[in-house]
């Protein structure tokens, strides 16, 4: 009976986190990005029968402008949600950050990628968190994220519903 008390602890120590966000696992570029199908996956206007949103992805529109104010102005958008950036491509349409532990997880990283499209950006955001095998409620922080990004911009268009 002791002995498998102690294995089964042992268990739940290696185990430790159900998810682990790295920022290994983000792509460093938006080039790698597929924005065409994320579109069709996003807005049902383009003939899908429904528009799936993940519950650790989000999709927007953000009207045109010079790269590098849209690179800040999304910089400073994840900085004022706590993020703190790791690192961002040349050209500024990828941004990779990170934030510590909070009530629900251990710790997440996001990655916010634009890419200029018929005059105007689509921007995808993805967050993956580090989670421990207790769980917690559910919530879609890169649409979150993406709410954030629009209402401290107002320059932002939802997709088709």
């Amino acid at each position: 009976m002791i002995k498998n008390l102690i294995v089964l602890l042992m268990v739940i120590t290696a185990s430790g986190c159900t998810s682990v966000a790295r920022v290994s696992n983000f792509e460093s570029s938006s080039s790698k990005i597929d924005f065409a199908g994320l579109a069709k996956t996003h807005d049902s206007s383009s003939g899908a029968i429904w528009s799936w949103k993940g519950k650790n992805e989000y999709f927007i529109y953000v009207q045109n402008m010079a790269m590098s104010q849209l690179s800040s102005l999304l910089k400073k958008s994840v900085g004022s949600s706590g993020y703190s950036i790791v690192k961002s491509s040349e050209d500024g349409s990828a941004i990779i950050a990170e934030k510590g532990i909070t009530l629900n997880e251990w710790g997440s990283v996001v990655g916010v990628y634009s890419s200029l499209k018929e005059g105007e950006f689509q921007i995808y955001i993805k967050v993956e968190i580090t989670q421990d095998i207790t769980g917690g409620w559910v919530e879609n922080r890169a649409k979150r994220l993406g709410m954030h990004i629009c209402s401290q911009t107002n320059l932002c268009r939802m997709p088709s519903k």
